[in-house]
């Protein structure tokens, strides 16, 4: 499919066993891939593309309209041209399962400002990236990022601290309830 400008949106039947490394490169109209869920190799999840068990994650639809992406946490590699010419991409979230990125994998993502890592600095330091990733290197990391969209958790009233992210929160107590007139 390289080169297929034209192409907006692809199904890929459970008899594929393979796909090439650059079968989506400069699909620059795609926006979404759908994986039949008996195919034994590969997986999609909001029409982006995987293996079957979503530890890499193969394609992301070059006209995806969404200004940023959160890669599910399962995912410890992304290859190279995942995010090729991503244009509407301004921001990635990354967890720190993610040990490999590959070359190109973020290739003409002019937009992408802010990248946000569960992990820490030391742990982005062991992330092997591949080369033409400055869009990626370039942006702004911001570490030990947590995303709580399903809403923070505590253990009662009292507690700073979300036992997701670990954020601390401020917690005002009205003390003159207490006192005795």
């Amino acid at each position: 499919f390289e080169d297929c400008t034209n192409l907006t949106s692809i199904t890929i039947p459970d008899s594929v066993t393979s796909i090439g490394s650059s079968a989506f490169e400069d699909c620059s109209s795609l926006t979404s891939i759908t994986v039949n869920e008996n195919n034994t190799n590969y997986s999609s999840l909001g029409g982006v593309l995987f293996n079957k068990d979503k530890t890499t994650l193969i394609c992301y639809p070059a006209d995806k309209a969404d200004t940023s992406y959160t890669v599910p946490d399962s995912v410890t590699s992304i290859c190279g041209r995942a995010f090729y010419y991503c244009t509407s991409l301004t921001s990635v979230s990354l967890g720190d399962s993610v040990t490999s990125i590959g070359s190109y994998a973020f290739y003409y993502c002019s937009k992408l400002k802010n990248v946000y890592y569960r992990g820490n600095e030391e742990d982005k330091s062991k992330i092997s990236i591949g080369i033409y990733n400055d869009n990626l290197t370039s942006a702004t990391w911001h570490y030990n990022y947590s995303d709580c969209s399903l809403g923070h958790s505590y253990d009662n009233s009292c507690d700073a601290e979300c036992n997701i992210c670990k954020n601390e929160r401020y917690i005002y107590h009205d003390y003159s309830i207490l006192v005795n007139e």
